[in-house]
């Protein structure tokens, strides 16, 4: 740009810091901050971030008339946002300037600061998903900055774990930086000289330093010790699977889904070797036939015998996946038994079941859609959005052995009295009314 360009700039800047209030009050924000950095006084500079922090007023950022409209964390999100913005703002000048060094001495800053509890005030009291809040919005500052990290040698790469070793205190201060200590050691020298501080890190990290050192041994041993972790364990069975240890997989796998079979089906149901564990696979596989999964219900009863297979029918049968049971029973044309479930559960969605048993039952469906369709009419604060449903349950039956039978309700529905116009409207809309109807 041309100096002449670059002194309209300046001139522009000027003008706007002049007159131009919240301007002026960033910038003086900005250079305050900046000094902060350049006193090294580490402390000095996480007290005046917490002092920024603490006792805010909630006030301050919502109309309190329309506080109850929002959710608490969402409100707290906002302002952990908001008031983390300008140190965002500092965080680049000094990516800007390649201090790369004092961008982690900010963020260790703000980390402290946060771990002192700073306090959001409302009018009922504390909010405590406030400091929840202000983590979060750290741990996306980390994010969105780690990157700078790409090509720094290793001098500057020490330095900043250097800096990050001596304010960290606890297990949970380390852990909280995990991703950032991923990125820091990144070769076989680092892993080295991060060894020195080994116990301090959690077992992801160690687990890192160990991979890259290609201790095998050492990483399966801790692994193996830190199971509760559901990341370690995750890790753990692809080494071992890696390393076709399929014995240890296998032993290791199966403890874990006993303990917690919600989170580990969908991992190692495609992990488990069929061949390799016959009857492992097959509970992984009867998990999913009993939890909304048809493909592996057909595939289970290739599996089981046909009495295991009548097991698993009455535990749906008695669970809360109702659409799900109604689905195996069309798939095994279990008809009788699916007319039974659906007329002592009334209110299950007629949609589900109308098209797969009106042809085979067809008075019993007529009767259960009046049925339903009679609850609708005499519906509490009836709406036309009960016309709708009504409307929407007549047309999955209406081109069927039923149709001159619902002709006849639907034309009593249309000459209701009194007249409903919004019914008869919803009825005109899904072209259940025609000129013979209309005579």
């Amino acid at each position: 740009m041309h100096i002449s360009d670059d002194k309209i700039k300046l001139q522009f800047l000027n003008f706007l810091l002049e007159t131009d209030d919240e301007i002026q009050e960033q910038f003086e924000r900005f250079v305050s901050n900046l000094n902060n950095i350049k006193s090294e006084d580490f402390e000095e500079f996480v007290e005046s971030i917490f002092n920024k922090l603490n006792f805010v007023d909630i006030d301050d950022y919502v109309d309190m008339c329309n506080f109850y409209d929002y959710y608490d964390e969402d409100i707290c999100d906002e302002i952990a946002q908001d008031l983390l913005l300008e140190y965002r703002e500092l965080i680049d000048s000094l990516i800007k300037e390649d201090n790369i060094y004092k961008v982690f001495w900010v963020i260790l800053a703000i980390y402290k600061a946060i771990k002192k509890e700073p306090a959001l005030i409302e009018d009922i009291g504390i909010c405590y998903s406030y400091e929840e809040s202000l983590f979060n919005e750290l741990e996306e500052i980390i994010y969105d900055n780690i990157e700078v990290l790409e090509g720094l040698d290793r001098s500057k790469r020490v330095d900043i774990l250097k800096l990050l070793v001596s304010k960290l205190k606890d297990n949970f201060d380390y852990k909280f930086f995990n991703s950032l200590f991923l990125n820091l050691i990144d070769s076989n020298d680092m892993a080295q000289y991060a060894k020195s501080y080994f116990d301090n890190f959690d077992a992801i990290v160690k687990l890192h330093i160990l991979d890259i050192l290609k201790e095998d041994e050492e990483y399966i041993r801790l692994a193996k010790s830190n199971l509760k972790d559901d990341n370690v364990a995750k890790i753990l069975l692809e080494r071992l699977y890696e390393l076709d240890r399929y014995s240890e997989f296998e032993d290791i796998a199966k403890s874990l889904f006993e303990d917690n079979k919600s989170y580990w089906i969908d991992y190692l149901i495609d992990k488990v070797k069929k061949d390799k564990s016959p009857k492992f696979y097959t509970d992984l596989v009867k998990y999913r036939a009993l939890h909304n999964d048809i493909n592996r219900y057909i595939e289970l009863k290739s599996l089981v015998s046909s009495n295991e297979i009548e097991e698993v029918l009455a535990q749906l049968k008695e669970s809360y996946y109702y659409d799900y049971y109604i689905k195996i029973l069309i798939y095994e044309q279990r008809f009788e038994e699916l007319l039974e479930f659906v007329k002592a559960n009334i209110d299950i969605d007629f949609s589900l079941y109308a098209k797969a048993l009106v042809e085979v039952y067809p008075d019993e469906i007529l009767k259960i859609v009046i049925k339903k369709c009679e609850q609708e009419m005499t519906a509490y604060n009836r709406s036309r959005n009960n016309y709708k449903k009504i409307a929407k349950m007549l047309l999955q039956v209406y081109n069927s052995s039923i149709k001159d039978e619902l002709r006849k309700y639907i034309n009593r529905l249309y000459y209701h009295k009194p007249r409903l116009p919004a019914l008869q409207d919803e009825l005109k809309r899904a072209n259940l009314i025609d000129d013979l109807q209309l005579k």
